[in-house]
């Protein structure tokens, strides 16, 4: 329930997602929650329970439902909702890097592709469109994101996942990159490899680091555009703007987009 995949869902709702929160993180919940059909409750969910989750800020949540929700009444006193012990913070691995705790690396040339890639230059224009569009994957301030998240991201930064005209999500593939036909996930070496093909063709959209969590944890690597690197608006990477670095590619043809399965 806590994770980010989740609470990012379009068909999420969010009153179902209180409820179900609550019954499981306070012992004394009953049946009587109207208060969460509230139409101003619900429009409070983003910023009161989505985005602290993500966050890992549990005690936050759990502060606003206390709030929200009074205790039940007893035949001789009132008694205090109690957070479950069994509540769990989101894995580690979806939540933000910390920018402190990056080191970034210097651009590489050398890395090339665990395996044949149809149209490496697709892979690549659509991995900076991913990258400038994903404002739903958990960054750090400065942008940094933990490449291990990229192979299951199917949020509206993958190509085809949004519509520009509706504003809204209508697919929830993943990207992949074709090999001879098959598609294949984003893989860590692959995304080193697509990074090192930029760098080599002297467009350095990309910046490498890596994340220490803690002393006793293995470094994660971690990817986000360059300073020089201009966005452009969610959509096909095939039409950015014209001062994009991403004009620089050609169209994209239907077999580089991404794979639904």
């Amino acid at each position: 329930m806590l994770s980010p995949t989740i609470l990012q869902c379009p068909t999420l709702n969010p009153f179902d997602w209180m409820v179900a929160y609550a019954a499981l993180t306070l012992p004394h919940f009953c049946a009587d929650h109207t208060v969460l059909q509230n139409p101003q409750v619900l429009s409070t969910f983003d910023a009161k329970i989505r985005q602290p989750l993500i966050s890992g800020q549990t005690d936050v949540v759990a502060a606003y439902l206390l709030a929200l929700l009074p205790p039940p009444p007893s035949t001789t006193s009132e008694q205090p909702w109690i957070l479950n012990s069994k509540t769990r913070k989101p894995p580690a691995s979806t939540l933000p890097p910390i920018d402190e705790h990056i080191t970034q690396a210097p651009p590489s040339q050398v890395a090339k592709s665990p395996f044949h890639l149809d149209n490496i230059h697709a892979a690549v224009a659509n991995l900076a469109s991913l990258l400038s569009t994903a404002d739903d994957l958990p960054k750090s301030p400065k942008g940094w994101i933990k490449v291990s998240i990229l192979p299951t991201y199917a949020g509206k930064g993958v190509p085809g996942n949004f519509d520009t005209t509706t504003q809204e999500i209508v697919s929830n593939c993943v990207l992949t990159v074709p090999s001879r036909g098959v598609h294949k996930p984003l893989s860590e070496n692959l995304i080193v490899a697509l990074v090192a093909f930029d760098n080599r063709k002297q467009r350095m959209r990309f910046d490498l680091g890596h994340f220490t969590p803690g002393r006793s944890l293995a470094s994660q690597l971690v990817i986000h555009l360059s300073s020089s690197t201009v966005p452009h608006p969610i959509g096909s990477p095939g039409l950015p703007s014209p001062s994009s670095p991403l004009a620089l590619v050609p169209l994209l043809p239907n077999h580089a987009l991404p794979y639904c399965t």
